[in-house]
């Protein structure tokens, strides 16, 4: 009977097989949660969550107002009407989101 006197090999790391066209991992990088707390406004979005909105009612109509399918002529007839301007602080910095989008 043959006795194998050498020690078992041990794998070194996981196998890997390429193929292509497969998914690359990239490795570590920053989340958009850290991008988020460290971008140049981290310290308004401290004492207001829904910065550049003055409030959360602001945010949800801007968000409304992002996805409704309004034209941009639209838009911004309906948010300088007297009764809606009277009510909301917009900004220029708030609105581009509907330029940009």
């Amino acid at each position: 009977m043959d006795v194998d006197l050498d020690p078992p090999t041990v794998d070194k790391g996981p196998f890997v097989k390429g193929y292509e066209g497969a998914g690359k991992e990239y490795g570590a990088g920053m989340t958009f949660m850290s991008e988020f707390s460290h971008d140049q406004h981290a310290t308004e979005h401290v004492e207001n969550l829904y910065y550049p909105f003055a409030s959360k009612d602001e945010w949800e109509l801007a968000a409304f107002l992002l996805r409704s399918n309004l034209s941009m002529a639209s838009v911004d007839s309906f948010l300088s009407s007297k009764s809606v301007s009277a009510h909301h602080s917009y900004c220029n910095c708030c609105l581009s989101i509907f330029r940009t989008g």
